[in-house]
């Protein structure tokens, strides 16, 4: 947590009283969203749980995250036992092909170099991944209100986003990205504005605290 107990950091949180309806909103609502935060801030993003189709020697379902390169250079949790670091600087168009990194139960089917041509569950469209790395067995990622609770990644995919990549994302990435962002050097003033860009085009009501 030290690494984002920061002054001037602060992180989102739905507030408990908000009643969300996803049939509500839609991507030019959190496009909206994004494009004040583009705008105002730099923030560290991550999300995961997505389950995609993606067969292995194990049969375990898989399940995909995704981190922009503030969340990737902030928490340092994903360390790799092959490979390289993960690369945030591609371009998005129709030969797209990401470097990603893969849990060590999936690393017998897709070795260190292998591509993956699937269907990306956020995207909703054929991508090639590249494994660039591979993590060590039982990386985990800790809840950040129950750090006891953790999501273990051995049979996950790890995707780095970029902004192009955000702005082609469906809305469900886009709005599960909110919840825990964590804005990055700003100000309480600064925050109450995206607060204010949130109710007008989500109708939803964020906290932000600091780590404190």
């Amino acid at each position: 947590m030290k690494h984002l107990n920061q002054v001037d950091n602060y992180i989102a949180n739905l507030d408990p009283d908000s009643d969300m309806n996803m049939g509500e909103i839609d991507k030019k609502d959190t496009q909206n969203v994004y494009d004040y935060l583009n705008k105002h801030f730099s923030y560290a993003l991550f999300t995961d749980g997505f389950i995609g189709s993606l067969p292995n020697a194990y049969d375990m379902e898989v399940s995909f995250a995704y981190l922009n390169e503030e969340y990737y250079k902030l928490n340092k949790q994903f360390e790799i036992s092959q490979g390289k670091e993960l690369d945030f600087d591609y371009r998005f168009d129709n030969d797209i092909e990401i470097p990603v990194l893969i849990g060590k139960g999936l690393s017998e089917t897709y070795p260190l170099g292998s591509t993956i041509r699937m269907e990306d569950p956020v995207l909703q469209k054929q991508i090639t991944l590249k494994v660039q790395g591979i993590l060590k067995p039982n990386v985990y990622h800790s809840n950040l209100y129950s750090l006891s609770s953790k999501q273990y990644y051995n049979f996950s995919v790890i995707i780095p986003i970029n902004e192009d990549f955000i702005n082609h994302a469906n809305v469900e990435l886009q709005l599960h990205g909110l919840f825990d962002i964590i804005l990055l050097q700003t100000s309480k003033n600064e925050v109450q504005g995206l607060q204010e860009v949130i109710q007008d085009n989500l109708g939803l009501e964020f906290n932000f605290y600091t780590q404190k």
